[in-house]
């Protein structure tokens, strides 16, 4: 299925939990310049995407304050390249939550609750930048 499809299906699983306020991207580029112009609540972010991957877009949001004025803004990765080492490096690089396509609408609405509604501590640390994942060791902050 295309990229096209997805986008698609997805727009329509948001209408249905009533967000209707969507600005679809399709380039790294663009997303960052609709970041920059505006304020988002999520981000719903594929690894298939045009210039460069979604684990370093993650990691662009995660890290440049100077194009991404919300550098805690959840991110949920939405994917057909499931596999643990895409998901270690999406975990790594500070996505809040991953589903796998093909994706059932329950899964992405509870996704989105999580990642908005009870969002966990979001830490700042010198090689790591996302929600809190477990014991905080030496060298971090929380952000409050």
């Amino acid at each position: 299925m295309t990229a096209d499809f997805f986008r698609l299906l997805i727009k329509n699983a948001l209408t249905g939990f009533q967000i209707t306020k969507v600005n679809e991207v399709v380039s790294a580029m663009d997303a960052f310049q609709a970041m920059y112009a505006g304020t988002f609540d999520l981000l719903l972010v594929d690894y298939q995407m045009l210039e460069i991957n979604g684990v370093e877009f993650i990691r662009h949001v995660r890290w440049s304050p100077e194009v991404v004025p919300d550098l805690t803004i959840p991110i949920i990765m939405v994917t057909d390249f499931a596999e643990r080492s895409v998901v270690v490096k999406a975990r790594e690089t500070g996505v809040n939550e991953f589903i796998g396509k093909p994706l059932e609408h329950i899964d992405l609405y509870n996704r989105i609750l999580s990642a908005v509604h009870s969002p966990r501590s979001f830490v700042f640390s010198s090689d790591y930048r996302g929600p809190d994942r477990g014991p905080i060791s030496g060298g971090c902050k929380l952000a409050t």
